[in-house]
């Protein structure tokens, strides 16, 4: 029994330490980065470049959510949302929590620098910072516009695969923009949903802040800048007709689970506009490859 019982710590151990790891946040950054290589360096990206984005994503989000972790520990415990991770439960030391973060996100960076580029290592620095330091450190804490700013760490993982293959453009500026103002909307919505438990934290979440329905309100007018930033790539010729279906249906289904949550501003409509808004960035992404792999099937036709 003593041994069983010592192999199970070490596993719910082990699982801490994945935890802490955020990997929902690494499948889709790491989604982003690769959508950026593809676009910039087309469909026919090598395996090297792909596998070394890859690693670095892993080590650098990896390490920067377990900052996170370790940062937020104390308001973890607050919260019922979060009160179930690694450190609260005691799967994890925060000691253990900071060594592998530094190691992971450090890690990252020179791997960034060494395989990719000197831009895409840069994106990388610039995203890891943005996020542990800048959003998690300085932001989260202090103002209602945090997740706006921290929003800007997805941007930096689509442009870190981009810059792998050539330099930012008008084009990768203008999606990095969209992925910039997906963020908002998304959290937004899920601190209408848990409003009390960030008020009881002292956080001072948008909807905490100023009223759910001016934060609904916010939600619905950023959502209509990001559709319209999602529409003007169509309109400037980046992407063609396929993307434009797509991004018309998807941007209308967005606004219209945000005029529901305005009109209603009830507990469920923020729930179902988060969870619609979650899959938004990376099916826009998928639209995206899909438009130019199509646009390369007619122009070799």
């Amino acid at each position: 029994m003593g041994m069983q019982h010592s192999r199970s710590d070490k596993m719910e151990h082990l699982l801490g330490l994945i935890s802490l790891l955020k990997l929902r946040i690494f499948i889709l950054l790491w989604t982003e980065s690769i959508v950026g290589l593809i676009l910039a360096g087309g469909l026919n990206v090598g395996l090297p470049s792909s596998a070394s984005l890859t690693a670095v994503g892993f080590l650098a989000t990896g390490g920067a959510a377990a900052l996170n972790n370790y940062y937020d520990r104390d308001i973890d415990r607050l919260m019922k949302r979060t009160s179930r991770r690694p450190i609260p439960m005691g799967k994890v030391s925060p000691r253990e929590a900071i060594w592998l973060g530094a190691l992971m996100a450090s890690g990252g960076v020179v791997l960034a620098y060494r395989l990719l580029s000197l831009a895409s290592g840069t994106m990388v620095l610039a995203g890891l910072l943005t996020y542990s330091f800048v959003y998690t450190r300085l932001l989260k804490r202090t103002t209602p516009w945090n997740v706006v700013v921290g929003g800007a760490s997805g941007s930096f993982a689509f442009l870190a695969g981009w810059t792998v293959a050539r330099p930012v453009g008008i084009e990768a500026a203008l999606i990095a923009l969209m992925i910039f103002l997906w963020t908002p909307s998304h959290f937004w919505a899920l601190a209408i949903k848990a409003v009390d438990q960030y008020r009881s934290a002292g956080l001072p979440m948008l909807p905490a802040v100023v009223g759910i329905k001016k934060a609904s309100l916010a939600i619905m007018v950023n959502s209509a800048l990001l559709v319209t930033s999602s529409l003007i790539l169509f309109v400037l010729g980046f992407f063609g007709f396929v993307y434009l279906v797509v991004a018309t249906a998807l941007g209308g289904m967005l606004m219209a689970s945000n005029v529901q949550l305005y009109r209603s501003r009830s507990s469920s409509a923020a729930w179902r506009a988060y969870k619609y808004s979650a899959p938004y960035l990376f099916a826009i992404s998928v639209a995206m490859v899909m438009d130019k792999f199509c646009y390369a099937v007619v122009a070799a036709s």
